[in-house]
């Protein structure tokens, strides 16, 4: 009985190192640059501010990142017809992000930064935005009932926040297949303030797997 339970301690112990480890070491590389702009953003056409299909985030924020790095307009629902690891309920596995931009000439690479503390986080995105690379995040949204998992695409920022292009905006009423706008003359159709975004990305995971998850994009 003593065996056992020493043994149930040395896994649990293993299990926490690792996962520390991962967390440690997936930071490794993540470059952080400090004399940044105070406001840099990447230019994505409002042409493509789409309303996205159920639960299809996933390939609407893939579409963002083709049209910021090649300018072309490729249609969200084909990509999500060609995005591979998906579920029957149009659930993407980050994986799947990642193999559909690589399908589509771009080189995608990603990270885990939880870590690094939230100042680290957010200079790491402004130096991706400041690279040219545009940024897919796991977040959470509020849901009918309880928080969902929600893929954005961070394309730009300034002192207080970050714009995004987000594919479950509220919806034009004009044309329900677009979003609206609240950015105002910004990149992106929508904004959060640095903490709520850091809040959001905190609980995109699932469990102890893909907290703070990102993949950063550039062209091959």
């Amino acid at each position: 009985m003593k065996t056992k339970k020493l043994i149930l301690l040395l896994l649990t112990i293993a299990v926490i190192f690792l996962i520390w480890a991962c967390g440690t070491f997936s930071c490794i590389g993540a470059k952080i640059d400090k004399d940044l702009p105070d406001t840099k953003f990447l230019k994505m056409s409002k042409n493509l501010f789409y309303r996205q299909t159920y639960n299809n985030c996933a390939p609407y924020s893939v579409m963002a990142v083709i049209n910021i790095l090649k300018g072309e307009s490729p249609n969200p629902e084909v990509l999500a017809k060609q995005t591979p690891y998906r579920t029957k309920s149009n659930l993407t596995y980050p994986i799947g992000v990642v193999k559909q931009l690589s399908s589509n000439g771009i080189k995608a690479r990603e990270y885990f930064l939880w870590g690094f503390n939230n100042k680290k986080k957010l200079q790491w995105l402004k130096t991706q935005i400041n690279s040219g690379r545009p940024v897919i995040l796991l977040i959470a949204i509020k849901g009918r009932t309880s928080d969902v998992r929600h893929y954005v695409t961070v394309l730009g920022y300034d002192k207080n926040g970050f714009m995004l292009y987000d594919s479950y905006q509220a919806k034009s009423k004009e044309n329900p297949r677009k979003t609206i706008d609240d950015n105002k003359n910004l990149a992106g159709n929508r904004y959060y303030k640095n903490n709520e975004l850091l809040k959001k990305w905190s609980k995109g995971g699932y469990g102890v797997f893909y907290n703070y998850w990102a993949v950063s994009a550039k062209l091959k």
